[in-house]
């Protein structure tokens, strides 16, 4: 939206029936999407209009959220396939890691005060960490049954935030 015209533009990707959902500005300044539908991370020039669509290693994996970290690298959720994805713009590398839990359905992302990576499991009902410098991954169970964790919020004390939509109550957990 210009605030002074008024004027709302659309940016369309080559991609269509994409189900553009989650999104991100990146540190390069340009808008970043997650495409559930498409299965891909999108890049949006706001000067030049052109999207630019990059595909993760595994099909159909259902990108579904997305976030920035403070060096730039991209954090996506593979809903589909169970994954936390890595893309890193500079070098287009792209990398997967699979949740502990199968069939999770990472959902929501967020990142704390260290850089750990965030996401709630909505199908496993857990919210699980990831730290970027070991690559692992710590679960943590929700204590009522099908929460439903859509949203992570960190707070600056680094304790995580979510709505559980499927249970009417909202959830903190101080780890």
């Amino acid at each position: 939206l210009d605030m002074t015209s008024g004027e709302i533009k659309e940016f369309t990707p080559p991609t269509s029936n994409n189900g553009a959902y989650g999104i991100t500005f990146g540190k390069d300044k340009a808008a970043w999407f997650a495409a559930l539908t498409g299965s891909f991370v999108g890049r949006v020039d706001s000067k030049t209009g052109v999207v630019t669509e990059i595909r993760a290693p595994t099909l159909r994996q259902g990108a579904r959220r997305v976030i920035a970290d403070a060096q730039g690298i991209l954090w996506i959720t593979h809903y589909n396939t169970a994954q936390l994805g890595r893309l890193d713009p500079a070098t287009s590398n792209y990398r997967e890691f699979a949740t502990p839990t199968s069939g999770s359905g990472p959902y929501a992302i967020a990142l704390d005060s260290r850089g750990r990576v965030w996401i709630s499991e909505f199908n496993a009902n857990k919210l699980a960490r990831f730290d970027p410098a070991t690559e692992k991954f710590e679960e943590f169970d929700l204590p009522s049954s099908g929460t439903g964790c859509r949203t992570l919020v960190v707070d600056k004390n680094d304790a995580v935030w979510c709505p559980g939509s499927g249970v009417n109550k909202i959830v903190r957990l101080i780890p």
